[in-house]
């Protein structure tokens, strides 16, 4: 009898009491967990005021603020000055208008600046959150506690914050427009994408996405909102200083920043295995051949997310999950990307959390998002913020296999990368997504986003 009714209850959509019951104490538990983490991070965060990214920012805003430019100005002799650590960044290289956003923080001081925009960040990341996984996510409030647990927890959240980073608002700005999409309000999302464009320009790449979805609205508000929005910081920056990006550019894309193992870019890793492989100076034969394999590859890429978006009308994909898989695009072409670029994962994750409860996110799915987080808590659990140097010498002194360990280790921010990709792929490769949801929530969305051609359709009662 007992069986019957879990049966019943799972075909209505009502999850087992027992189930709750272990959801409750996974999400207490996690959250406990999460809050050590923050308790431990913010222990070291005092220190960080003065480090950099954040002292890029601020340097470069102060200059701003003083009427120099910062893309031309060096940056040592004021950092000598205000006590800051710029690790050789010699200029300014965060677009303008982003700048000119920051500026005015550095009106409150040094430490006050550092600690209201971390303030900032962590209000954009709770928002973020609450868009993904609450109310109107299709997830049992305990599972979505438990999931926004593991994001607090997540290794690029942690690297994020350790660096003063401002993805966080990035990924703000894509849920936005995410949601504004699914909405219809096309007008809103295209002001957003431009916003987010302005402020770090990897996002520009998801105008392909609005091509190929027709939606032609959010594409004309976009470059609208991108003209205005230059316009806007020429005036409030002076057009020379704006134009003279151009030199922050050269300094960001540089190839120096390409040997970082944390650069987890699709061409910075695929450099990497080249002069591994040849060395760092193989030649100009080798070089040429390099450059040519990261553009095959970038177009492969690109094919794909294309290939997927092709597959799924804007009806159909309820789920967003051509959207996700054009976010987790954009990062892995970004000239540079670092690990904190993967708090926008969350985007990708979260969809599929949401369609998995529904039944409809394949096996194949949910192994590869659960490899990619599980491979970067394991490979990178405090967000590489420290030194494998140690644990190499231990390992080398008693298995000898240190310095090859070390060397996989540090590869596994970009492997979870292009396993997330993976995951956000096949979610938008699989076509079970038009199934009627079991959960109440998300009846109701899928009711309000049908067609109106499909209304008089029969359906299953389940």
């Amino acid at each position: 009898m007992g069986n019957e009714g879990g049966a019943a209850a799972r075909v209505q959509g009502v999850t087992p009491r027992r189930y709750e019951r272990v959801g409750i104490a996974a999400a207490c538990l996690l959250s406990a967990i999460a809050a050590i983490r923050i308790v431990s991070l913010f222990g070291e965060l005092p220190s960080r005021a003065t480090q950099v990214d954040y002292s890029i920012y601020y340097l470069s805003g102060y200059l701003l603020r003083y009427g120099e430019n910062p893309y031309t100005t060096d940056l040592k002799p004021l950092a000598a000055r205000l006590g800051m650590d710029t690790q050789d960044i010699p200029r300014a290289t965060d677009p303008p208008t982003f700048l000119a956003m920051f500026e005015p923080l550095t009106i409150l001081g040094l430490k006050e600046g550092y600690w209201m925009w971390q303030a900032l960040n962590a209000l954009a990341l709770v928002v973020s959150l609450w868009m993904l996984l609450g109310r109107g996510s299709g997830l049992r409030p305990d599972v979505g506690i438990a999931l926004a647990a593991l994001a607090v927890m997540y290794p690029a959240v942690v690297n994020h914050f350790y660096y003063a980073q401002n993805k966080v608002q990035i990924l703000l700005l894509l849920v936005l427009i995410m949601r504004w999409l699914e909405s219809r309000r096309d007008t809103a999302a295209g002001f957003a994408l431009a916003l987010a464009g302005l402020m770090r320009g990897f996002p520009l790449l998801l105008i392909g996405y609005l091509l190929i979805q027709r939606r032609w609205r959010a594409i004309a508000f976009t470059v609208i909102g991108l003209i205005g929005g230059l316009l806007a910081t020429g005036f409030a920056i002076g057009f020379p200083v704006e134009l003279s990006f151009v030199k922050g550019i050269d300094v960001l894309t540089g190839t120096r920043w390409l040997h970082y193992n944390t650069n987890v870019a699709l061409g910075s890793f695929v450099s990497r295995l080249y002069w591994a492989r040849f060395g760092v100076d193989p030649g100009v034969e080798i070089e040429a051949l390099r450059h040519a394999t990261v553009a095959a590859v970038a177009l492969g890429l690109m094919a794909l997310t294309c290939l997927a978006t092709l597959r799924t009308t804007p009806a159909e994909d309820r789920d967003s999950a051509a959207f996700g898989l054009w976010v987790a695009t954009a990062i892995a072409l970004s000239p540079t990307a670092w690990i904190h670029y993967m708090v926008l994962l969350f985007i990708p994750f979260a969809r599929i959390s949401s369609a998995a409860r529904g039944g409809r996110a394949n096996g194949w799915t949910i192994a590869l998002s659960v490899a990619s987080y599980a491979l970067l808590m394991a490979g990178c659990p405090r967000g590489c913020v420290w030194s494998l140097a140690d644990l190499s010498y231990i390992l080398m002194s008693y298995a000898g296999t240190g310095s090859v360990l070390e060397s996989i280790i540090q590869q596994t921010a970009v492997l979870s990368l292009l396993l997330a990709w993976a995951a956000a792929f096949t979610f938008a490769m699989s076509g079970d997504r038009g199934k009627r949801p079991n959960h109440p929530s998300e009846r109701q969305h899928f009711d309000a986003s049908r067609p109106a051609s499909d209304e008089a359709a029969p359906t299953l009662a389940l």
